[in-house]
Parts: structure tokens; sequence; C-alpha cells
């Protein structure tokens, strides 16, 4: 950044401030100084307690394998992706509405005017990824699990990974936008123009996104907070609703609602899938860490919760008028006829799979299948 570059931003961020201090500095310390104590307070304790309440002999057998290095960076990579597609959706360079109008509408370089939020979200990025690697090796090695030689190979790879993370980030947020270089292009030059291809109409969408969602956590109100994340939905709007009785047209209703939004199904399937076939595993062994049922159960709790869109609805507009002339809680009950088949279909199909592998037995597929109903309940509940 040329010293004119530098002069025209501070009078620039000087009319946007008026007569109020500048408080850029101690608005951006402060997350950092929050981060760290809740790591040296609850993460490095809850990792500690976390790796001493897993069995030796299971790490052996299991994670320390070169099959457990696969699952992890298998896991490691579908989160990257996931921080991709995240990007083409709200991406990391989302400067305030103020500035993005005053400043980097103007004829100024993108490269410049957009400059402080990237090293803002590289920063906190890799200082994330420092701060989980430091509390995954301390908590490894507070437990004794390994030597605390861990801690430094832990933490430098959380900030790479971190690093990676915001790189990832910013390469959605610029694929999304429509001044993105042609397929032919480098990926260096693309890496070196990238917030320069960033679109000012993207970025004002992204910045009122930012505001009313703001708004409404602060408000308490997370209908509008999930109906403006949520992506419009462009798929099958041709397709109508035909009809047919009270309860059957509601899950008609449900199926076409997933059919135009396929991703948001294939989202649920994927973590239903996942989830049913690590809790069916953990059944098997008496010697499988106490987590791994509960994070599988999170994680088909997130897959049901895809199929629950009906459901969440549906309390939205409590106090209405009754549209089907049947009483409120069978119609709440009958937006869980599709999440309830979608679970039990997904559970026979991974447990059949897992069965003929000879890896589980008929007591974790009911198991499973039970477990059907406490994600029903939990998510009628939470509606």
């Amino acid at each position: 950044m040329t010293g004119p570059d530098k002069q025209r931003l501070h009078q620039a961020r000087a009319i946007i401030l008026g007569n109020r201090p500048d408080t850029s500095v101690s608005n951006t310390l402060y997350p950092v100084y929050v981060a760290v104590i809740a790591a040296g307070s609850y993460g490095i304790p809850a990792a500690q307690q976390l790796f001493r309440s897993l069995d030796g002999k299971w790490l052996a057998a299991h994670a320390w394998t070169p099959a457990g290095a696969m699952v992890a960076a298998l896991v490691a990579g579908l989160f990257l992706a996931m921080v991709r597609l995240v990007g083409r959706a709200h991406g990391p360079v989302v400067p305030p509405l103020p500035y993005l109008e005053l400043v980097v509408a103007s004829p100024m370089p993108r490269k410049v005017t957009l400059s402080r939020n990237w090293r803002l979200s590289l920063g906190g990025s890799v200082i994330g990824g420092l701060l989980v690697g430091l509390v995954c090796g301390a908590g490894l090695a507070i437990a004794k699990v390994t030597s605390p030689d861990v801690l430094l190979p832990a933490t430098l790879g959380g900030s790479l990974f971190g690093l990676l993370v915001a790189e990832l980030w910013l390469q959605g947020q610029v694929h999304s936008s429509p001044l993105d270089l042609q397929p032919g292009s480098s990926p260096a030059r693309k890496r070196r123009n990238a917030l320069a291809l960033l679109d000012i109409t993207g970025l004002r969408r992204q910045a009122a996104s930012n505001a009313t969602i703001g708004g409404a956590v602060l408000a308490g109100d997370l209908r509008t907070a999930r109906l403006d994340a949520a992506r419009p939905s462009n798929h099958a709007r041709h397709v109508r609703l035909r009809a047919s009785g009270p309860h059957a047209v509601i899950a008609r209703r449900h199926l076409l609602g997933l059919r135009r939004a396929p991703w948001s199904a294939l989202y649920g399937l994927g973590f239903a899938a996942a989830g049913s076939a690590v809790l069916m595993l953990s059944l098997q062994s008496p010697r499988t860490p106490t987590v791994a049922p509960l994070a599988s159960l999170i994680v088909a709790y997130l897959g049901f919760g895809a199929w629950c869109e009906g459901l969440r609805l549906h309390a939205d507009n409590s106090g209405t008028s009754r549209l089907l002339g049947i009483p409120y809680r069978d119609t709440a009950l009958a937006h869980l006829i599709v999440p309830v088949s979608a679970w039990m279909l997904t559970v026979f199909v991974i447990g059949s799979v897992l069965s003929m592998a000879d890896l589980i037995g008929p007591t974790a597929l009911v198991w499973a299948s039970g477990a059907g109903a406490l994600l029903a309940g939990s998510h009628l509940m939470a509606s």
C-alpha cells in the first residue's frame, strides 16, 4: 500500500468516525483476549477430561493407526469443503455498510480498501486454529496420552489449518463473484487478485445480511435470522402440491420442500447416515469411548434437523387460525412423518450394509431405530 493510499484511507475512516474515538484496535484485540481466556479456563480442562475418559487400548487399536489417520484426513477434507461452500454465501471480507458505500465503492483499488478486513479474518482464523491446536495438545499431554512434545506440532498444525481455512473461505467468496477470473487463469493469479475480484453488489448483500442477522439475534428473533441466512430456492418451482387428506398433504408438502431444497436434503442424509453408522458401531464394544455415542447423536441431530424445516415454520406461525382444520398438536406430529420415515430408512440401509460386513448385530439396529424417537422429540421441543 502506497503513502497516498494510506492517507486517503485514514481520511475516509476519520470521516466515518466523526468525533468518536477510533476503537478499532481494542475491538480487534478484545475477541482474542476472550478466546485466550476461554481456551485456558474451559478448553484445556475439558480436553483433559475428554482424553482421560478415552480407553488407551481403544486408541491404540483404532485412533493411532493408518485407518484412524485416513478418517481424520477425510473429516478435515469435508470440513474444508464445507468452509468453501460457506464462503460462497458469506465470505471473510465483508466490511460494514458505511465503509462499503464511502470507501469500497470509490475509485480506490479494491485490494487497498479491503485489505484491512481480510487481515482481520485471516488473523482470527490463524489464532483460532492455534488455540484449538494448543488446547488439544495440552489436553493430550496433561491426560498423559502422549508426551508434552506434542504441544509444538499441534500448535503449528492448528495454525496452518487455520490459514488453510481462511484461504479456502476467501476462494469461496471470490468464486461466487461475477468478476471471478476465467477457468483458464492460474491459481497464483487468482490468489494475487482475490480482493480485486470481489463484486460490490455481493458485498452490499452480505453486509446487509450481517446487519439483519445481528439485529435479529440481539432481539431474539431467530426466525428472521434463519430466513435471512437461507438461500433462495430455485429448484422445482414448477411442481405443484397435489390435494389429499390433511395429514397426507403435510407429508407431501415436506417432500416438495426437500425437492426444492436438494442441498438441504443431501446435507441431512449425509449427517444422518454418518451419525447412525457411528452410533451403531459404538454400541458394539464396551471399550468405545463415552463421547463416541454422544458425538454421533449430535451429528444425527443436525441431520434430522435438516428435514424438520416444516416443523419449525409451523412453530413460527403458532397462534394463527387452523388452515387444515386439524388440532395444533396433530399438525405438529404430522410434520414429523417425513423426518422419522427418512431416519428409519437411513438406519435400515446403513444397518444392512454394516450387518452384511459383520460389524454390528441386530441389537445395534434396534437401538439406532429407537434413537429416531429421541431425535423427533428433541426437535419437537426445540421448535
